[in-house]
């Protein structure tokens, strides 16, 4: 190498040296600031549980105390009714206690005069989470919203009041009818073998054909149409309750002995569920109460629906007929003359 040559080739490896020094210290504190972000983030969690650790639940809101345990994938409400619970409402609000974060400390040691200042004595609502493995629960209190940025006061336990994101409100301040199922006939399209509906235009019944398809079983035999068919399902699914209450407690009682509607639907292995729809029971020289009465068959309770909330079950079987023209057999070809 040339005499000339030597010193910028020193040069040229301190500077890599350099430059590998400054890369191996930035990118080094880069690393400490994420696992600091990162350490953070959790710090600042109000809870440590995941929301599959949740195998119980009570929730005090809205002047109910709801009791909720889990039923393999879904969940079931067992107090102050035993009914099914709407599984997406549940999910959500665990899901929203699980991942809480604190924005900021309000309290550090609140004694029980200085947490009505901030809506927790009592508190607006109350969760109470039982955890696998025997652990201690999780308890939630929520209080009022801060009217300075809409966050809100809660307290974790016996923890600090802080502030949190104050649209948690809306997933976690739940009654009994927000967490328990509202459609009075649930079920997934794959799992039915027939649908049966007696209707005030007469009546029909729909089976499964051994495809995707339905068939029209009664009062004619023959193909159904199928956006026929979809509109009947979808008139099931949405017969959703605004509103239970006992029998015995309507004011205006139904006459279940004759609905208007009948509603079975037959699953594959054979098990079925009926809902029976009616009207009220006016006295003479009142208004017509329009909003419909539904039972599912078995139960105590009555459900009210929306005025119109059936008119799509009430099909003419012109109606769900197949309209296209069916293939018929193939003719046999005629013998060439010779």
């Amino acid at each position: 190498m040339k005499a000339r040559s030597r010193p910028i080739a020193s040069m040229l490896v301190l500077l890599a040296l350099a430059a590998g020094a400054v890369a191996f210290a930035w990118f080094g504190i880069e690393r400490r600031d994420a696992a600091g972000a990162a350490r953070a983030g959790t710090e600042a969690r109000l809870f440590a549980f995941a929301p599959a650790d949740v195998e119980r639940l009570t929730v005090a809101a809205k002047g109910d105390v709801t009791l909720l345990a889990r039923d393999g994938r879904n969940w079931r409400v067992e107090a102050p009714v035993r009914a099914a619970a709407e599984r997406s409402t549940v999910d959500a609000l665990v899901d929203r206690v699980a991942n809480l974060s604190r924005k900021a400390v309000v309290f550090a040691g609140p004694r029980p005069a200085d947490l009505s200042r901030y809506g927790l004595a009592p508190p607006r609502a109350e969760v109470t989470l039982a955890l696998a493995g025997g652990r201690k629960p999780a308890v939630l209190a929520l209080g009022d919203e801060n009217a300075f940025d809409g966050t809100l006061f809660v307290r974790a336990g016996e923890g600090p009041v802080v502030l949190v994101d104050g649209e948690a409100r809306w997933a976690i301040e739940r009654g009994t009818f927000d967490l328990r199922e509202k459609r009075l006939l649930p079920f997934e399209e794959g799992d039915l073998a027939r649908v049966e509906v007696s209707a005030p235009g007469g009546g029909y019944v729909l089976a499964r054909e051994a495809g995707p398809g339905w068939r029209l079983a009664s009062p004619e035999a023959g193909p159904a149409d199928a956006a026929a068919v979809a509109r009947v399902l979808s008139a099931i699914r949405g017969l959703r309750a605004t509103e239970f209450v006992p029998d015995r407690a309507t004011t205006l009682p139904a006459d279940f002995g004759r609905p208007r509607f009948r509603v079975v639907l037959v699953d594959r292995a054979g098990t079925s569920r009926a809902l029976r729809i009616a009207g009220a029971r006016t006295p003479p020289g009142q208004p017509v109460d329009r909003v419909l009465r539904a039972q599912v068959e078995g139960s105590s309770e009555v459900a009210l629906l929306a005025p119109g909330a059936a008119a799509d079950l009430d099909q003419p079987p012109a109606a769900l007929r197949e309209k296209r023209p069916q293939p018929g057999p193939t003719a046999a070809p005629t013998p060439s003359a010779r």
